[in-house]
């Protein structure tokens, strides 16, 4: 991980009123303008290949306990071509999406998911910050 970065986002940061926890965890928030970077997603086919994609995510918040980071996946930077067409359509329709990244992903290392993380079981991308669904539970 950028040292500095992680440091930054240490210093600029505030508790979120948003997420109350049973076990009282501060996500934090960056209060310094967003900054992106690269993230590997690799998901493996029924016929035993390998996907991978590529995506720019926008950082929003660290939250500590967990060691991860909440982002939202902004575009794809891969070329999909060669990618079976509901499998490339799947991965595109992420773009938007928030999604939790356990630090190791944001140093570049391809996070290897289930294949039924694109149709939405385990849930792994939300639609909408899910830092609200915890506000209403």
């Amino acid at each position: 991980m950028n040292l500095a970065l992680w440091q930054s986002a240490r210093l600029d940061a505030t508790p979120c009123d948003l997420v109350p926890h049973r076990q009282s965890r501060q996500l934090l928030i960056l209060t310094a303008p967003a900054s992106s970077t690269l993230v590997h997603f690799g998901w493996k086919l029924p016929d035993g290949h390998w996907v991978r994609a590529t995506f720019a995510t926008e950082w929003i918040a660290y939250d500590e306990p967990r060691d991860r980071w909440l982002g939202i996946l902004r575009e794809v930077s891969d070329a999909l071509d060669s990618v079976p067409l509901p499998v490339a359509d799947s991965i595109r329709s992420l773009i938007g999406h928030w999604v939790y990244i356990p630090s190791e992903g944001r140093d570049g290392m391809t996070l290897p998911l289930k294949l039924s993380t694109l149709t939405g079981k385990p849930r792994f991308f939300y639609v909408e910050d899910p830092r609200l669904k915890l506000q209403q539970s």
